[in-house]
């Protein structure tokens, strides 16, 4: 009898370990990709990290520590899988913050000092007029640019140029008003046969002041306010001087005023309107001088700023003044009236010698009564008189 032993074997087919290798192979290739992406992406990471645009040494060298602080605790760790994706991820993310908030506020300001010098490069180029060396160094001041770079403020603030302006062109706006307005003439007799002419070609210099508060733009005020400061930034203790000089000769011309109309008040000898005219004027000098006192206090004097904007403005002023000031010229002509009057009596005085005459020949004196005098010298008095007034014409 058959045993389950005499029953004949049955092979399976053969494996090929050609396949397995392979297969083992593709896997290896793909896991060695995803390794080399990851890789590049972490290192292009640590690249742009590292290059990241810093104005200051300072800023450099700190984001360099804590760049090289995180890899180093990355190299001290456990070996990461970068064939996984999730690890990449959270690696990238372990490099990147690096970049910490303070990092990112000096990138911000680095980028802004950045724009500025182009700003200032391109205005530079153009040469239209617009770049100024005082309105430079002015924002550089402004925003503590110095301050800044020396890494004494890790602050930097408002960073802004302003273009330069003529404040000439003040004058141009004057010359407009001057020529609305026209000349002014005065002209006084002066008694002697001619009449003074006096012309104004111009504003006075009390009209321009008046016209200032328009004429001074907002534009115009910021310039004079850097050149105040450029011009006194350097020379503080002769700009407080002169200030005090200023201060005190203006307080001492109110003083003054202020006397003056006290006296008038107090002297009984004035009429009542004078000594009402007197309280007026003192009320309102006093009322100024309160006001100018009160604008003296309100300026610092350790600021640069402040203290060069009044003294560079007060200057200004006064200087526009005395050069767009009219200039007043004087003329004498014939006074026709003058002239026609005297006429007139030359006419009258030649009626009377002729009357004269005739009254004379008949024995009559001015009147026509009988002469009693000296007629013949009466006549010659008028024939004097009349060659004068003939002179005079």
């Amino acid at each position: 009898m058959a045993s389950a032993y005499s029953q004949p074997l049955n092979y399976s087919d053969t494996l090929q370990t050609t396949d397995v290798a392979q297969y083992t192979g593709a896997i290896q290739h793909a896991m060695q990709q995803k390794f080399d992406i990851n890789l590049a992406k972490v290192e292009d990471l640590i690249g742009k990290v590292s290059a990241i645009p810093l104005y200051r040494d300072k800023d450099k060298q700190y984001l360099g520590d804590r760049l090289q602080k995180l890899l180093t605790n990355v190299d001290a760790s456990a070996k990461l899988d970068l064939t996984d994706n999730t690890v990449a991820r959270q690696l990238s993310s372990y490099i990147s913050s690096a970049v910490d908030d303070n990092v990112k506020k000096q990138v911000s300001n680095s980028q802004r000092i950045n724009s500025f010098n182009q700003q200032l490069a391109d205005l530079k180029g153009k040469k239209d007029g617009g770049y100024n060396e005082a309105n430079h160094a002015y924002a550089v001041y402004k925003a503590g640019l110095q301050e800044y770079a020396s890494g004494e403020s890790d602050d930097l603030g408002n960073l802004s140029y302003s273009p330069f302006v003529d404040k000439n062109k003040v004058l141009d706006e004057l010359k407009k008003i001057k020529d609305l307005k026209g000349d002014q003439v005065i002209e006084i007799p002066n008694g002697e046969g001619q009449v003074r002419k006096t012309t104004l070609n111009g504003l006075t210099s009390q009209e321009i002041y008046q016209y200032m508060p328009q004429l001074l733009s907002s534009d115009v005020l910021n310039q004079i306010k850097i050149d105040g400061w450029a011009r006194v930034k350097d020379n503080m203790g002769e700009a407080k001087s002169n200030f005090e000089t200023l201060k005190k000769s203006k307080l001492d011309t109110y003083d003054a005023g202020i006397k003056e109309y006290e006296a008038v008040i107090n002297n009984t000898l004035k009429s009542k309107k004078e000594i009402e005219d007197a309280k007026r004027g003192l009320d309102y000098i006093k009322k100024e001088r309160v006001e100018s006192e009160d604008n003296f206090k309100n300026i610092d004097v350790d600021n640069p700023e402040q203290l060069g904007y009044y003294l560079e403005k007060l200057g200004y002023q006064h200087s526009i003044a005395s050069i767009a000031s009219g200039r007043v010229s004087e003329e004498y002509k014939k006074d026709d009236y003058y002239f026609a009057q005297k006429e007139l009596e030359l006419k009258q005085q030649e009626e009377i010698r002729k009357q004269a005459e005739s009254n004379a020949k008949l024995g009559l004196d001015a009147n026509g009564n009988p002469a009693v005098g000296n007629a013949a010298g009466y006549v010659e008095s008028l024939r004097i008189e009349h060659s004068f007034l003939k002179h005079q014409l």
